[in-house]
């Protein structure tokens, strides 16, 4: 969590790319804010 803190406070969005089959990963992004942008 504070290398997301880190970047929000440095104006640098952070990305985090996972396989949508991954289900877990998918909710632990969610869990920390991120959203769907595109899938691929």
């Amino acid at each position: 969590m504070g290398a997301l803190k880190w970047c929000y406070e440095n104006d640098i969005m952070p990305i985090y790319w996972v396989d949508t089959k991954n289900t877990y990963s998918v909710a632990l992004a969610k869990s920390l804010g991120f959203k769907v942008k595109s899938e691929e």
